[in-house]
């Protein structure tokens, strides 16, 4: 029982999206696998419906960092403050949802199914296996194991690439090669809370991630809704109201659409 979510694949069913606006009209749009420039967020959800998730009974999820994961590293660039940016990323889904999290650090440097949930960058033979052995390959990876029958998570890993050198500081020059530790973690840790990518290019959980933010710690709006989809706070749903269905074409269920509804 398990799965991998990767920084740069989309492999998940999607859910609805919705958008808001000013008017009270509202328009239905549905895309047949294409990509479309509406906002929007996609849950992990099981062939009955419900979505996977963390047991709420057994809050906060102990998450546990990598105790050499700092600047002392080539991973790392100098002067950077990455346990500091984890905790900006982890945080920042945490404060807009009921999602409860506590933070700890480990010597554990793999991500091996061992019940743990450990963030790392540590350069191991089997680190580098799951980042695909390559600088081209995914800028992190997201691993959760789950129970198939209850959809209920057991574990999840953060594994960044250590092919790549990550920072917390914002480049001079746009074109560096340098990659947005923040950014990065951000889109992660919303796989680990059972978020999956979208299509809106400045979300958080973009399938090919989201841009630059550094100090930035703050959330889309579809982001928020998404984690509210699952880990919802008390009178969520009264303040942005909601949408729910089922996309069918000639009776069946569409796998992969998106529905955006905006206000006319």
């Amino acid at each position: 029982m398990g799965s991998a979510t990767e920084f740069a694949t989309d492999w998940k069913k999607s859910s609805m999206e919705r958008n808001r606006g000013t008017s009270p009209a509202l328009v239905l749009s549905i895309a047949f696998g294409v990509l479309l420039l509406f906002s929007a967020y996609v849950v992990n959800t099981g062939v009955s419906g419900q979505n996977q998730r963390w047991d709420p009974q057994k809050f906060p999820i102990f998450i546990e960092i990598w105790e050499d994961f700092s600047d002392d590293l080539s991973q790392i660039q100098t002067g950077s403050d990455p346990k500091r940016a984890l905790l900006k990323a982890m945080d920042c889904w945490v404060k807009v949802s009921a999602l409860s999290i506590r933070t700890g650090e480990t010597s554990i440097q793999e991500a091996i199914g061992d019940g743990r949930n450990v963030v790392t960058i540590a350069d191991t033979t089997n680190n580098r296996n799951i980042v695909l052995n390559s600088p081209q390959g995914p800028l992190g990876v997201s691993r959760t194991s789950f129970n198939t029958a209850t959809l209920e998570n057991l574990e999840t890993d953060v594994v960044f690439n250590v092919f790549r050198t990550f920072t917390t500081i914002e480049p001079d020059d746009p074109a560096s090669d340098l990659i947005d530790l923040l950014a990065v973690a951000k889109h992660e840790f919303g796989h680990s809370w059972n978020l999956n990518h979208d299509v809106q290019r400045s979300s958080v959980m973009h399938f090919r991630g989201p841009g630059f933010t550094y100090s930035l710690d703050a959330l889309l709006w579809d982001d928020v809704v998404g984690i509210n989809q699952t880990y919802s706070m008390p009178g969520f749903a009264q303040v942005t109201g909601s949408i729910s269905g089922t996309v069918t074409r000639d009776g069946d269920p569409v796998f992969k659409a998106f529905v955006v509804a905006t206000d006319e």
